[in-house]
């Protein structure tokens, strides 16, 4: 998965070179996150994901059914503003990188009546 780029810039090297190991995702159950998921598990044989979705808007676990590898793949409903649940999760599944699709779409929009 990982890609190195010969820009001749040395200092880059370490960046470009990262391959994530054991991934946490949020909102992997939604349409981006569940895509993402579905191709992190084909490309990368060496990865492991923790799926964090609370499934109170658009997620599903339909969405999660089929997936490649699936034993490489640990969906937790839950919700990521729980501080002390990603804390225990972190160290528990030795988390080295996390990918945020997690959204609310109860959220103002400028074009809202409840936009301030």
């Amino acid at each position: 998965m990982a890609r190195e780029f010969t820009d001749g810039d040395q200092r880059d090297t370490a960046v470009n070179t990262y391959e994530p190991k054991r991934i946490l995702v949020t909102g992997g159950a939604r349409l981006i996150g569940y895509n993402f998921v579905r191709y992190l598990l084909t490309a990368d044989s060496n990865s492991f994901i923790v799926n964090l979705d609370l499934l109170a808007c658009a997620g599903s676990l339909r969405n999660l059914e089929n997936l490649p590898e699936p034993g490489r793949h640990v969906f937790i409903q839950e919700d990521i503003c729980d501080r002390p649940l990603v804390d225990r999760i972190l160290p528990k599944h030795r988390i080295d990188t996390i990918v945020h699709f997690a959204a609310n779409r109860d959220i103002a929009t400028q074009d809202s009546p409840d936009a301030g």
